[in-house]
């Protein structure tokens, strides 16, 4: 009978790993299908439609954000959609962690198995994060085959020294975003947080398209903050020290996740 009793507790208790487990079997939902459907869509038909579109389109971009050829100008506005929809769709799964349990009421319920609350927000996030990662990366790739295939020519190097920096700065985004919510209880002040991050995060380039001499009393300052089209203007750059940028994007991004983690073992969930 003694011998029964750990034996009973020790089957019944998810460790860490175990809800990492559970969480990732899950993660995967209707929700990321039509993520990567838009995202690969929206590379194919970018990169077959939009060189046919009026001259006066390409002179806008390449009077706005100095880039040359059709190719380059469609990569511009792939990365402008890979960002916007991995970001509100990575949003929804930030929500899942905090915010909607707490609104919800079940919080506490998953608070009370036997693992830390910086486990439990570990074991939401990585999977989720893994997740908007990978679509990223296919989506991507699907984009170049695509490019490639409609005979558009552009530095293949360049194009994937910046897309690693454009997933970890999104990932980074996330990670603050859900240190934020943690400050919420809420979905719509949710909302409102994560649209004024991703707002934020596009101002200088929406101030560079539209007021480009806002810039001029500070030379350099539009080639660092003007993300991505800095490294298109620099694809040398780019393509060199890219993937070391998205690195350490993704470093700051996990040290965002620990600090959340550090406050919610502070919180009062109820």
């Amino acid at each position: 009978m003694t011998g029964a009793i750990p034996h009973r507790h020790q089957a019944v208790e998810p460790s860490f790993f175990r809800l990492l487990l559970l969480e990732a079997k899950s993660t995967v939902c209707p929700r990321h299908l039509v993520l990567l459907t838009l995202l690969v869509m929206t590379g194919v038909l970018l990169a077959r439609w939009l060189p046919t579109w009026p001259e006066t389109v390409y002179q806008f971009f390449n009077t706005v954000f100095h880039i040359e050829g059709w190719a380059n100008v469609v990569i511009v506005n792939n990365y402008t959609a890979l960002m916007f929809f991995l970001y509100w769709f990575g949003l929804f799964d930030v929500l899942r962690i905090y915010v909607q349990p707490l609104e919800m009421g079940y919080l506490d319920i998953w608070l009370s198995k036997p693992v830390s609350r910086a486990s439990y927000m570990l074991a939401k996030i990585i999977p989720a994060f893994a997740v908007l990662l990978g679509i990223g990366v296919i989506a991507a790739a699907v984009h170049a085959v695509a490019m490639v295939a409609f005979g558009l020519t552009f530095d293949q190097a360049a194009y994937s020294g910046t897309i690693a920096p454009i997933l970890g700065l999104l990932m980074l985004l996330l990670g603050l975003t859900n240190v934020l919510l943690l400050f919420t209880r809420d979905s719509f002040a949710a909302l409102v947080i994560g649209f004024a991050i991703f707002m934020i995060s596009f101002l200088p380039s929406i101030v560079y398209m539209y007021r480009p001499d806002t810039y001029a009393g500070a030379p350099g300052l539009a080639e660092i903050i003007v993300f991505p089209a800095n490294l298109m203007w620099h694809p040398d750059f780019a393509a060199a020290y890219g993937p070391c940028i998205g690195g350490i994007f993704i470093i700051l991004a996990a040290a965002s996740i620990g600090f959340a983690g550090q406050l919610l073992d502070r919180r009062d969930v109820r």
